[in-house]
């Protein structure tokens, strides 16, 4: 139908599938396939396209074009666009751990909130291990356990309150079905009577 964008959204929509499938000959295929739209794609999937590829080029094991594409990533974007966590990551896959740390710093100063972000943690614990900056890197992986564990237990709660509510909505279900079939055989007996 001529609707290009729309097209390329799909496309990146079936990344996704061969990204979790980790079918990279496709992927590859399909991201060649938005590259001939890029002029029409807005900044987040332009943003998309480049996570796709150096997730590729990081599962693949292809780690001069990963370097490659971090560099034409971070010059395609302006720095308050990028996801620093990311370049942190394929950093660290490069094992370049002092870029990942500043990729880090980048990403802490644009989110207030990195605090909440169980990645961040971890990351820095990586890289200041690979550094052999061994308290910071224990600092760093308490922090990622302490947050791991409070969200977990936020997700166990949840779990808890859902089986507590269906063990009482069954309950309630069983007595009604009790309470009729008292009510149905009282009925019958003293129609009997």
């Amino acid at each position: 139908a001529k609707d290009g964008k729309r097209y390329s959204y799909t496309l990146l929509g079936l990344a996704i599938y061969y990204t979790i499938e980790g079918q990279y000959d496709e992927l590859s295929s399909v991201l060649d396939s938005v590259k001939m739209f890029w002029d029409i794609l807005d900044i987040r999937h332009k943003d998309s396209y480049y996570q796709f590829r150096l997730a590729e080029f990081k599962e693949t094991g292809r780690t001069q074009m990963l370097e490659a594409g971090i560099e034409e990533y971070i010059s395609e974007f302006p720095e308050d666009t990028v996801n620093w966590m990311s370049v942190a990551e394929y950093y660290l896959a490069l094992r370049e751990p002092r870029k990942a740390l500043e990729a880090l710093d980048k990403y802490k100063n644009k989110n207030t909130d990195y605090r909440r972000e169980p990645a961040y943690y971890i990351h820095e614990s990586n890289a200041y291990d690979s550094l052999g900056i061994t308290d910071s890197a224990l600092s760093a992986y308490k922090n990622y356990q302490e947050l791991m564990d409070s969200i977990n237990t936020v997700i166990l709660d949840q779990d808890t309150k859902f089986l507590h509510e269906r063990y009482e909505k069954d309950r309630l279900v069983t007595k009604a079905k009790h309470e009729r079939a008292t009510i149905a055989l009282s009925s019958i007996i003293v129609m009997l009577a």
